[in-house]
């Protein structure tokens, strides 16, 4: 009985040098633990590189935006179609006068006077 308290007391000292190996002993077991949280982060931060890959979706929708960008441009691609057809159209006006009854004539005339000399 009596020797149960003396062993008490020896504890207590060897508590103190475990305290001390305790900190650097403890500090390396943080480590695990704060491995342990992360690894509740690790799950967080899967979820950025989820939000990463919306923003290379984001840079997609940049690319789309600028595809859209290029659909007007075919629109305007038409739209100069349109324009050179009215080049062509002033162009056309020339031969509608070779067509047209006057110029037709003239063209008829020069042909059949190179026929009646002929």
């Amino acid at each position: 009985m009596s020797g149960g308290p003396p062993p008490p007391p020896p504890p207590p000292p060897p508590g103190p040098s475990l305290e001390t190996k305790a900190p650097s002993a403890p500090a390396p077991p943080p480590p695990p633990p704060p491995i342990s949280t992360p690894s509740a982060p690790s799950s967080a931060p899967a979820p950025p590189p989820a939000p990463a890959p919306p923003a290379e979706v984001k840079a997609p929708s940049q690319s789309k935006p600028t595809s859209v960008p290029p659909p007007p441009a075919v629109n305007m691609g038409p739209t100069v179609v349109q324009q050179p057809a009215s080049v062509a159209a002033p162009s056309s006006s020339k031969p509608p006068d070779a067509l047209s009854p006057s110029g037709f004539a003239k063209a008829m005339s020069a042909s059949m006077k190179d026929s009646d000399p002929a």
